[in-house]
């Protein structure tokens, strides 16, 4: 007999129907969750399919050449906005989070608009220890000159740079830089775009 799940079986080996439940459920349940995690990598692949897209599409406009300049706001700007790094085309995944949920670009077909971004780290000073009056490091504060750009035009049509935060006034670490301006940056493009 088994007692533990209210059932027993016969000698002849017949289940009873709490067993059948059981397993049913079992089977069910382990069903969804498979399905589940199909669709999960789907949307997983197909992000990445997306991104690659936009890559391509920023390596080719972060080319030399590859852009007139046609400044005079973003008042004809359409389409989704993504972020990428000025020279290497590098979809910058870091802050793509600052991109407003409904601007953000998933693939070639929506990306409308790319802030592509010279991002440089520039020496603002030193830190200096205390006790001996030795230099321990640099400090650094991140500047970005950005280029907001149509991509069906293939046009600049927005340019500004953004300082980031001041760096930490001590450090005991390796992290000796400010925040970057990614906030103000995104701000800025969504602002254009709108």
């Amino acid at each position: 007999m088994l007692g533990d799940l209210g059932c027993s079986c016969s000698r002849r080996g017949a289940v009873k129907p709490a067993v059948i439940v059981v397993v049913t459920l079992v089977v069910v349940v382990g069903a969804i969750f498979i399905k589940g995690m199909a669709g999960a990598v789907a949307a997983f692949a197909a992000e990445e399919r997306g991104r690659e897209e936009i890559t391509a599409v920023a390596q080719e406009l972060s080319a030399d050449g590859a852009l007139t300049v046609g400044f005079g706001g973003g008042a004809n700007l359409s389409g989704k906005l993504a972020i990428a790094d000025w020279g290497t085309g590098e979809i910058q995944y870091t802050f793509e989070s600052e991109i407003p949920f409904d601007l953000r670009a998933t693939g070639s077909a929506d990306l409308g608009v790319l802030l592509l971004v010279d991002r440089q780290k520039v020496k603002v000073g030193t830190y200096v220890d205390e006790v001996t009056g030795e230099t321990t490091g640099d400090a650094y504060r991140w500047v970005w000159d950005a280029r907001l750009v149509d991509v069906a035009s293939k046009a600049i049509v927005a340019r500004q740079d953004f300082v980031g935060k001041e760096p930490p006034a001590t450090t005991s670490l390796d992290w000796n830089w400010g925040a970057e301006p990614a906030e103000e940056a995104v701000a800025w493009a969504v602002g254009l775009m709108r």
